[in-house]
């Protein structure tokens, strides 16, 4: 699929990166990795890649949004089609891809020329043998999704791209909010599976209640939380919905780290300090305000 791009960043990566490099190579015609100052390790693995991949060094993390837009700028002047955004750590299953194609293209005209976005179904990988396979061709209209596999037209980035004083976290909530905001449809095509990597989170039962705390650091929790009070500013009159189903969703990650997460009194201290600097209107790194 030589008309689709894919923009991954890095940011201290382990070396089991590259194979999913060369995996994801035989499903697009570019691998852009845009490098956000790491260290000289993942450096020195991403410029082994160089036949493989076109390498972006920033030399510095300027976060998740600036990130992207420089990989998004570069498949837009060099005329892709597709942008196909991917976390380090995300693998493409093999026919993804082409089922999230197959699907958009299967839709009629006037219906798919407002859709610029297709995301694939997230399955962590212990999960995979059980995914149904009555979920081909099946597929829903979205009002919000992680960029990790999200198929977006390169047309629609050359006007609109994230929004880098966001920094990290919340960046791609926003983007698809503004999707929707602008008349733009997003489709989860629900036979297309990206194998996801949940990170930290560690599930837990209690009272026969399965738990997942995500164990988000205290640095994490500042962005999610200054984007968050954002992000529902933003958009309480358009998706008011959306935005008391996530204030919700806070209240239960508070919970949650207060019964079954470590560093609870600086995670909620870093809570506290990111409200109060989005109302100081304090944006992009953390560290542009305050000490290490």
């Amino acid at each position: 699929m030589r008309n689709i791009a894919a923009v991954i960043i890095t940011y201290n990566t382990g070396n089991e990166f590259s194979k999913n490099v060369l995996s994801l190579k035989k499903h697009v015609g570019e691998v852009i990795v845009v490098d956000n100052g790491s260290n000289k390790e993942t450096l020195s693995m991403l410029r082994g890649l160089k036949e493989e991949i076109t390498l972006i060094e920033l030399n510095e993390n300027k976060g998740i949004a600036y990130a992207l837009n420089r990989g998004i700028e570069y498949a837009v002047n060099n005329d892709f089609q597709w942008v196909l955004t991917l976390d380090h750590d995300s693998t493409v299953s093999d026919s993804m891809i082409s089922n999230m194609l197959s699907v958009y293209n299967s839709i009629d005209e006037s219906e798919k020329e407002k859709i610029v976005m297709l995301t694939p179904k997230h399955v962590e990988e212990k999960q995979m043998d059980v995914v149904s396979k009555s979920q081909e061709n099946k597929w829903e209209y979205v009002l919000t999704e992680i960029t990790s596999g999200a198929l977006t037209k390169a047309d629609f980035y050359k006007n609109e791209l994230y929004d880098e004083k966001l920094f990290i976290d919340l960046v791609d909530h926003d983007y698809c909010l503004r999707i929707n905001s602008m008349g733009y449809k997003i489709i989860r095509v629900n036979s297309a599976i990206l194998i996801h990597n949940l990170g930290e989170s560690i599930q837990k039962k209690i009272l026969g209640i399965t738990i997942t705390p995500t164990n988000h650091s205290a640095l994490r929790r500042y962005y999610m939380s200054r984007n968050r009070k954002y992000i529902w500013n933003k958009y309480r009159g358009t998706f008011k919905e959306w935005v008391i189903k996530d204030k919700i969703r806070f209240l239960n990650e508070i919970v949650k780290i207060i019964a079954f997460e470590d560093e609870k009194l600086n995670k909620l201290k870093m809570i506290k300090l990111g409200l109060n600097d989005y109302k100081d209107k304090k944006w992009g790194c953390y560290f542009n305000h305050h000490s290490k």
